[in-house]
């Protein structure tokens, strides 16, 4: 800089800054091509679930449509320490009756709520688990058995275990910090 000039003030980005994004853009398309989960690590704050987000608006999602097809939904989940299996695979819960859209009682029977990894496999969504480092064992667990097995066994009361799938489309995609 000349003398008298002013530095850039710091939340504007340095060419030096430029690998590491277009990095971690040829990281999030690799593992989308090929179907492999991913695990970005780095400071906080520092835009990585964004990263993703922006290859799927900005680069995926229009070469799909330009195709003829749909985009992919992206879901991002905030990971707190007091998440659990149910969080991700699902749980029985009171069926509402709907009345005028809104749920005035429950009619005595249990329903099965898909949890946000189910859902994301069914769907076909992109899935961000956003600070995994902050999950439980049974939670991890729970994450650990899908990347081995590549689906998911769930266990239905009073009936024969269901095994979920991807669909073709799914993602998975998990954050953490560099200091966790």
């Amino acid at each position: 800089f000349k003398a008298g000039r002013r530095r850039p003030p710091p939340m504007i980005r340095s060419p030096e800054h430029l690998p590491t994004v277009e990095r971690r853009i040829a990281e999030i398309k690799a593992a989308v091509s090929t179907r492999d989960p991913l695990l970005l690590l780095g400071d906080s704050a520092v835009s990585k679930s964004f990263m993703i987000r922006a290859y799927y608006d900005d680069i995926y999602n229009p070469a799909r449509v330009e195709a003829g097809r749909e985009p992919v939904p992206v879901v991002a989940i905030g990971i707190k320490p007091n998440m659990g299996s149910r969080d991700l695979l699902g749980r029985y819960a009171p069926r509402p009756i709907l009345r005028d859209g809104k749920a005035t009682q429950y009619a005595g029977e249990f329903a099965y709520l898909a949890g946000s990894l189910v859902r994301a496999m069914i769907l076909g969504q992109a899935l961000i688990l956003e600070e995994i480092t902050n999950a439980q064992p049974e939670f991890l667990e729970t994450i650990n058995f899908y990347l081995t097995h590549g689906y998911l066994i769930l266990h239905q009361k009073g009936g024969k275990p269901v095994t979920i799938y991807p669909h073709p489309d799914f993602r998975l995609f998990a954050t953490t910090g560099t200091g966790s």
